[in-house]
């Protein structure tokens, strides 16, 4: 009896233990710095239409993913074309989506295709899989 009473409370202690572990490792814990940057995500927007089109569609998905971003170490940037930031990427159309490397300033990928909340998620998805959009759900 006593050495079934030592393996319960065994069990229940490394149950707590491993409890704790993924609270401390959830992207949506409060109170944690985030990660250092693994990539920026950039927005450089000008002033035609297809700008003031998209950036609802930018701000709406920065919203929705703003903790999951965090907690997979991308930071979120928006400039404005005539940012002297930009210049280093020789863009010419606008509005652009990029993945950028911190480190070295350098551009990974860039976005193609249709500017939805939910393609965006899955650009950043394909080069984090750790973004896993049908986990992690919208922040707020």
């Amino acid at each position: 009896m006593k050495a079934r009473n030592v393996a319960i409370s065994v069990v229940l202690v490394m149950v707590a233990l491993l409890a704790l572990l993924v609270v401390r490792s959830s992207p949506r814990m409060e109170g944690f710095a985030p990660m250092p940057a693994a990539a920026d995500l950039i927005y450089v927007y000008g002033d035609g239409p297809d700008d003031r089109n998209f950036t609802p569609i930018w701000s709406q998905f920065c919203d929705d993913y703003r903790d999951t971003l965090d907690g997979v170490g991308v930071h979120v940037h928006k400039f404005r074309s005539s940012d002297p930031v930009v210049s280093q990427y020789a863009l010419r159309v606008y509005p652009s989506i990029l993945l950028t490397d911190p480190q070295q300033g350098k551009l990974q990928e860039a976005f193609v295709g249709m500017r939805t909340v939910s393609r965006l998620a899955d650009f950043v998805h394909a080069s984090f899989p750790l973004f896993n959009t049908s986990t992690f759900k919208k922040s707020g």
